[in-house]
């Protein structure tokens, strides 16, 4: 079928058009001419066009060359003509449709590997996040395990300077009772004495009973101190325990994220892999393609040499045609030759009849 629009006159236009510049008007430069039409509605047309505008057969049918071989080298050159034309037309076509393959088949690799490429460096970029984010968590567990060290080593410093003041405490004590013991004992021997001396023993007792009491308040505050640290020690235990819970998780973080890792990077293996076969499918690609532009070269030059033939063959008919034509006027020049002789051989006889009727006629 047709497409809508070409019509015979549009086809004898571009005939007529690729004839006036000295072409052979063909299906090809015909279609490319009009952008439109099917081979099959163009041949048609251009072989009518043909029968009214090249007719070779009529124009030589004065010649020595029988009519029946013009008619068969007409329709065996036409016949050669239009496939050959078809023929480049399908295969043009076909590689035409398989380079467009090739083509889509190209971009889509390429699309595939820019899709590998971000994500590959999208798995990088999550595992160079993962791997910063367990480095700050181990230097957060180092900071509060040296915080934690250093708590302890108060604590026992703490500690050391409590069990110090109890034993100062534990010894006034015992001298506090030694000296109450003595005073006992001295108190129903020396009542005189310790009369006149009471004053002097009071003020010595009430200056050991305000040592003591401000022992007893020190070791009240060293208690609460102590029971401060112990606090202090309870939190710090807790936030370690916290913490090596949170080391824990990170670790079991860091041991998934390794497995991830693992995952990432068989599937990077993978992915540089297939990368790899798209680009050797691409590189057979590129080959098939080189090796179909040789061979569409290849028929472009059989394409060329058909048409030198084609071109030697219609000089050739040229020639016989100026040959003929060559003939025709001799054969017309003979005619006209013959005419004239003819006419004056008749004049020469009525020229001797007249002069037999002249001879004739005295003699009567």
């Amino acid at each position: 079928m047709a497409r809508p629009g070409v019509t015979y006159y549009e086809v004898a236009k571009a005939a007529n058009e690729i004839h006036a510049n000295n072409e052979l008007p063909t299906i090809d430069r015909i279609r490319q001419r009009l952008g439109t039409g099917s081979n099959t509605t163009i041949a048609g047309h251009l072989k009518k066009w043909k029968q009214e505008h090249m007719p070779l057969v009529s124009s030589v049918q004065h010649s020595t060359i029988p009519p029946e071989l013009l008619l068969t080298m007409q329709s065996l050159w036409e016949t050669l003509q239009e496939k050959a034309e078809a023929k480049l037309i399908a295969e043009k076509e076909a590689y035409e449709t398989i380079l467009n393959e090739k083509s889509n088949t190209i971009n889509e690799l390429t699309t595939q590997q820019a899709n590998l490429s971000t994500q590959h460096t999208q798995l990088i970029g999550q595992y160079q996040e993962k791997e910063q984010a367990l480095t700050s968590t181990n230097n957060q567990h180092q900071n509060l395990q040296k915080e934690h060290d250093q708590l302890n080593i108060r604590f026992e410093e703490q500690v050391r300077r409590l069990e110090d003041r109890q034993n100062t405490i534990t010894q006034l004590n015992k001298q506090v009772k030694q000296v109450t013991d003595n005073l006992d004992h001295f108190r129903e021997a020396a009542q005189a004495q310790r009369e006149k001396e009471q004053l002097k023993y009071g003020t010595e007792i009430q200056q050991l009973k305000a040592q003591i009491k401000s022992l007893n308040q020190q070791l009240t505050e060293n208690h609460d101190a102590r029971h401060q640290l112990t606090r202090e020690k309870e939190r710090s235990e807790q936030q370690y325990q916290d913490l090596s819970k949170r080391h824990e998780q990170l670790t079991a973080q860091l041991q998934e994220t390794k497995s991830s890792n693992r995952d990432l990077t068989q599937s990077l293996t993978s992915s540089t892999l297939r990368f790899n076969e798209l680009m050797e499918r691409q590189h057979q690609l590129t080959q098939e393609h080189s090796e179909n532009q040789t061979q569409l070269q290849t028929l472009d030059r059989q394409l060329a040499a058909s048409l030198e033939k084609a071109a030697a063959l219609q000089t050739l008919c040229s020639k016989e045609e100026d040959r003929i034509n060559e003939l025709l006027e001799d054969k017309a020049t003979l005619k006209a030759e013959v005419k004239h002789l003819t006419s004056t051989v008749r004049k020469l006889e009525d020229s001797l009849k007249k002069k037999a009727a002249a001879k004739t006629e005295p003699i009567a």
